[in-house]
């Protein structure tokens, strides 16, 4: 089985049910397309329907992952910024190793009336119990109170990192 590192994860238990050798692939897209330039049965691949399409590919189980609240993000990417409405915005923060630093964050935040609708924790890698948080707000870069916020937020975090800005399209707008 050929997929992306993150897809075949994320369905490992199905995997596993099957015995197959895993081979991680740079992404999902290359994974397909190799499988089509194969044309072994006994080769398949983890992807997007969309991949199937494209290289004209056989859909053999669906639904594999082993949690049905996984979600992938795919971000179309450009040096020239293109704001659209309804975009989300995402940033990188480390703050202070003390009590409430990360709800001074969060209060900064609320204060510029932005909603945050997305705070995960990451490790720092080579830094044992020191972490980094990526958080999603509702609003482009560009937007007068996101600047305005991310000025702010300096003063309270020992790093600041905006990701940029794109639009999320859920799943009720397929």
């Amino acid at each position: 089985m050929y997929s992306k590192d993150q897809a075949l994860w994320q369905s490992k238990t199905f995997l596993d049910a099957l015995g197959v050798e895993t081979i991680c692939y740079p992404n999902t897209a290359m994974a397909a397309q190799y499988i089509a330039q194969q044309a072994d049965p006994a080769k398949a691949a983890i992807g997007a329907r969309d991949n199937a399409s494209l290289y004209d590919l056989d859909i053999l189980a669906e639904n594999i992952e082993g949690s049905a609240s996984n979600t992938t993000r795919f971000l179309v990417i450009s040096a020239v910024p293109n704001a659209q409405e309804n975009e989300v915005s995402s940033l990188l923060l480390t703050v202070p190793d003390s009590a409430g630093a990360l709800a001074k964050a969060i209060n900064v935040i609320a204060a510029f009336d932005l909603n945050m609708d997305n705070l995960q924790s990451r490790p720092v890698k080579s830094r044992p119990f020191e972490y980094y948080f990526f958080v999603q707000l509702a609003g482009h870069t560009s937007r007068q109170n996101v600047e305005a916020c991310l000025q702010a937020l300096s003063a309270v975090c020992t790093s600041v990192r905006s990701l940029g800005s794109y639009s999320i399209r859920k799943d009720d707008q397929l």
